[in-house]
C-alpha cells in the first residue's frame, strides 16, 4: 500500500479550517502547518493565535508563522520535509521560489467559480453584484494571483435572502469537501488541470474597505439591498445621520416606493431607507456605541 500524501498546509481564519480537518481526518501526512502570526484581538488587545494555529497545536502539528516567505532558512526547512503538495486555503501570496519546493505541486482552495472573482473578497462581491450562483475552485498556483490550472470546481445557488456570513459558511464546507476530492484525484494521478479562460468580462474581487457600505438615498433599493448583504456583518453598511454612523445589517427585499420624504424614518412602528426607486424595511440595526438590535427595539429608544 502506497504512503499518503505528505502534505505541508498553509491558512489562517476559519475558512481555512474545515480543509485542514478533512485532510488530517482521511490520513494525510501533515507534518507542518504555516499560519499567520498571532494578532491583539477583544478589548484587552491580548494577542491570539489563527484558528489554524490552534487547531494544529491541538493536533500535535508542527506550526510555523513567518514574517518572510522569501526567507532562505525558512525555505531551506520546507526542502527538507520532502512534501508532495502545498495546499493552501485562504493564506497569503506565496513567491515563486516557494511554488516551487513540493514535488507535485501548490493547490490553493478559492471561494469563487474561477475565473470570476478572482481576489481577496469574492463572497462578499459576488452578492454585492447580485450573483444567483457561486462556488468554489481548486487550482494549481501560479505567481499571479488566482490564475492557476483548475482542479475542480463545484457549484452552488445563492439564496435572494443569504447574507456573505452565511453564504462564506456554506462555502466553507463544501470547499473543504471538494479540496479532499482534489487531493485524492492527484493522489491517484488521474487529473487533468485545465487552463482558466478568462475573458475581459471578468469581474474582480478587490479587498473590501469600510467606506464601501456608505448607503446613498440615489442608490436602487436593489443595489443597497445586495450591498447590505454583501458586508454584512463585517464591515456592514452604514448612513451618516446626525453625524453618526448607523450599521445596517438586515432589510427585506424592496417594497413600494413610500410617499415619505426623509432617507431614514419611521411608519407605523417599522424603520424604512427610502431609496430613488423603493423602499427597504430595516430588520436588525446599531446606533454608533450601541450592540446590534431589532428594529424594533432601536425605534423605542431613538429620535427620529
Amino acid at each position: 500500500m502506497s504512503k499518503p500524501l505528505r502534505i505541508v498546509f498553509m491558512g489562517t481564519p476559519d475558512f481555512a479550517l474545515p480543509s485542514l480537518e478533512i485532510l488530517l481526518k482521511h490520513g494525510y501526512d501533515i507534518p507542518l502547518v504555516i499560519t499567520a502570526a498571532d494578532k491583539p484581538a477583544g478589548r484587552g488587545l491580548k494577542k491570539r493565535p489563527s484558528p489554524i494555529k490552534s487547531f494544529a497545536l491541538k493536533n500535535n502539528i508542527e506550526v510555523r508563522q513567518p514574517q518572510n516567505l522569501k526567507d532562505a532558512s525558512f525555505q531551506s526547512e520546507l526542502r527538507q520535509l520532502n512534501a508532495d503538495l502545498f495546499i493552501v486555503v485562504a493564506f497569503r501570496i506565496l513567491p515563486k521560489s516557494l511554488l516551487e519546493i513540493p514535488r507535485i505541486g501548490s493547490v490553493n482552495l478559492h471561494a469563487s467559480l474561477l475565473p470570476q472573482y478572482r481576489g481577496a473578497a469574492p463572497i462578499n462581491w459576488a452578492i454585492i453584484n447580485g450573483e444567483q450562483e457561486t462556488g468554489v475552485s481548486t487550482f494549481f498556483i501560479k505567481p499571479k494571483v488566482d490564475t492557476g490550472d483548475i482542479l475542480m470546481q463545484e457549484k452552488t445557488t445563492i439564496d435572494i435572502h443569504e447574507n456573505s456570513e452565511q453564504l462564506h459558511d456554506r462555502l466553507m464546507i463544501m470547499g473543504a469537501k471538494t479540496l479532499l476530492k482534489t487531493v485524492r484525484m492527484i493522489e491517484s494521478g488521474q487529473f487533468k488541470a485545465i487552463a482558466q479562460q478568462a475573458s475581459g468580462d471578468y469581474k474582480p474581487a478587490p479587498k473590501i474597505y469600510r467606506d464601501l457600505g456608505l448607503l446613498k438615498a440615489s442608490m436602487t433599493a436593489m443595489k443597497a439591498y445586495n450591498l447590505i448583504r454583501g458586508l454584512c456583518p463585517y464591515p456592514a453598511c452604514y448612513i451618516e445621520h446626525r453625524g453618526k454612523q448607523i450599521k445596517i445589517f438586515e432589510t427585506a427585499l424592496p417594497s413600494n416606493r413610500l410617499s415619505q420624504g426623509d432617507f431614514f424614518f419611521k411608519e407605523d412602528g417599522k424603520i424604512y431607507l427610502q431609496f430613488n426607486d423603493a423602499a427597504l424595511e430595516v430588520f436588525s440595526i446599531q446606533a454608533q456605541g450601541k450592540k446590534r438590535m431589532p428594529a424594533a427595539e432601536f425605534i423605542k429608544g431613538f429620535r427620529f
